[in-house]
């Protein structure tokens, strides 16, 4: 009994059965199929919950294309209506405008208006203006400012600065979110109470605009570029929970006001004085300055006249180019073409100095030259020598002889003066027609030479003494010119002793 025990326990001790192993092979198996299973359910769900998930979404912007294009539709509908009220504006202009015309053509000119007609008509001029200026400019959906129901706090606000927006004038609430992000450009951060805080607020207010943040969250963002001199409207704005953007910029100007940098708009225009600046830059000064201006006040005459009054002084030469220009035009016209006609006006400057570098000494105006103005122009020498060249010509065909000319023959003119002095006798001319009796029927005929030259001569330029072909090169008997010898005392005595001098040369 005990071997045999001992038999069983060694082997249900020792390496498994093969059934044991097939066992085990069938539990692994079934195992496995049962995740795969699982697995497949899983899909199958996960399928299923996608492709739900994908028709809402499909459904969801379905449902968005037809929201935008019945706003688009709604959109074109208002255009639609604003551009038929615009036509009923119009009519209703021109029916006023030929109801006006027919009164006056039907009411004669002797008959006064009653009160209540005078009354009634500043209201129609007023009506008319509101009418032109609707043609000009589109009709806003919101309703427009009035003074009157401004609170003191926007009074101040507006008078101060008239670009800030209220909240009555923000039209794209629908279009905001809170999400939206702003980038505020360093240099736009409010650390130095000045004149320069309010360009610096205009840019803040447009990049706020333009980002579509919301309205009530422009005194937030505001906060965050405060430090130095707004450091205490940052802390009480903080600390405050509801604050406008209204209260915001209340807030800041009083802080300029006591720094005394806050001054009324139409003050600081009138006071502009150009201080280290170009042509240019004073004018697009004066324009920055005249856009801070309420819009009465842009198209008042007192601010045409102060714009007339600072070119006029301190802009002179662009005034005299814009002066004709600016006639009939609005006081925004004459600002903007004031600046156009200064940026022209400051390139002079750059073209006098461009060619001012490259410019020649301009010439001397002409003058006549004399011995005034040039004392070295005709020299005086005592000892002038003349030059002197063989003539071909060189014999005079009154005396046959060389050494003068015939108009300046020594013996001609010694004839001459003795003929003036004999006189020839009077010869009587016979004619059959006149009798001999009467003395004023007879002519004297005074008898002229055959051999003088009835002709005149152009004289040259040179003067040309005769000379022998010989003494050309001889310098030693070159004596100075007779008329140097010359006693401008003693002409007439100078002169006959040069003649009785030719006289005896010729006798011998």
């Amino acid at each position: 009994m005990s071997d045999s025990g001992k038999g069983k326990s060694s082997s249900g001790s020792g390496q498994p059965n093969i059934f044991s192993l097939n066992k085990k092979l069938n539990d692994s198996l079934a195992d496995i199929d049962t995740k795969f299973e699982n697995l497949t359910k899983t899909i199958e769900l996960g399928h299923a919950n996608t492709n739900g998930r994908t028709e809402k979404i499909e459904q969801w912007l379905t449902r968005t294309e037809k929201v935008n294009l019945n706003t688009e539709r709604r959109m074109d509908r208002i255009e639609e209506a604003n551009h038929d009220i615009r036509k009923i504006l119009i009519q209703i202009q021109n029916s006023l405008s030929s109801l006006e015309n027919q009164l006056n053509s039907q009411t004669p000119p002797n008959i006064k208006y009653s009160e209540s007609q005078d009354i009634k008509q500043p209201p129609k001029a007023e009506e008319s203006k509101k009418m032109k200026e609707n043609r000009e400019t589109p009709i806003p959906s919101s309703i427009p400012n009035d003074k009157h129901q401004l609170t003191d706090v926007e009074k101040f606000v507006k008078e101060t600065w008239p670009e800030a927006l209220l909240d009555r004038d923000m039209d794209h609430h629908s279009f905001t979110s809170a999400k939206n992000k702003v980038v505020l450009k360093p240099e736009w951060r409010l650390t130095r109470a000045n004149t320069d805080v309010l360009d610096k607020l205009s840019e803040i207010q447009s990049a706020l605009r333009t980002a579509l943040v919301p309205y009530y969250l422009w005194p937030e963002r505001l906060t965050y570029e405060m430090s130095d001199d707004f450091k205490g409207i940052r802390v009480w704005a903080t600390e405050c929970k509801q604050i406008t953007w209204v209260d915001m910029l209340n807030a800041i100007f009083k802080n300029l006001e006591m720094h005394d940098c806050l001054h009324n708009p139409l003050t600081t225009f009138a006071s502009m004085n150009p201080t280290n600046d170009s042509i240019e830059s004073f004018a697009r000064r004066l324009r920055d300055s005249f856009y801070r201006l309420p819009r009465n006040d842009r198209s008042s005459s007192t601010v045409q006249f102060m714009i007339t009054d600072l070119c006029s002084r301190y802009l002179p030469r662009v005034w005299t180019i814009a002066e004709p220009v600016l006639f009939n035009l609005r006081n925004d016209q004459r600002i903007e073409k004031i600046v156009q006609i200064a940026r022209r006006v400051s390139r002079w400057d750059d073209e006098y100095n461009k060619f001012q570098k490259n410019s020649v000494d301009p010439s001397l105006p002409l003058t006549l030259a004399s011995s005034h103005t040039d004392p070295n122009l005709y020299p005086i020498h005592d000892n002038q020598l003349e030059q002197a060249y063989v003539s071909n010509n060189d014999v005079c065909y009154h005396c046959q002889r060389k050494g003068h000319w015939a108009s300046k023959c020594p013996y001609k003119h010694q004839l001459d003066h003795q003929q003036s002095r004999t006189p020839y006798p009077d010869k009587a001319i016979k004619n059959p027609y006149f009798p001999k009796s009467n003395p004023q029927n007879s002519r004297i005929l005074v008898p002229r030479h055959d051999k003088v030259k009835q002709y005149h001569q152009k004289r040259n330029n040179t003067r040309t003494y005769l000379i022998d072909s010989d003494d050309l090169y001889d310098t030693n008997d070159i004596k100075t010119s007779p008329i140097c010898c010359l006693d401008p005392g003693q002409d007439d005595d100078n002169l006959d002793n040069i003649i009785n001098d030719m006289e005896d040369c010729n006798n011998q």
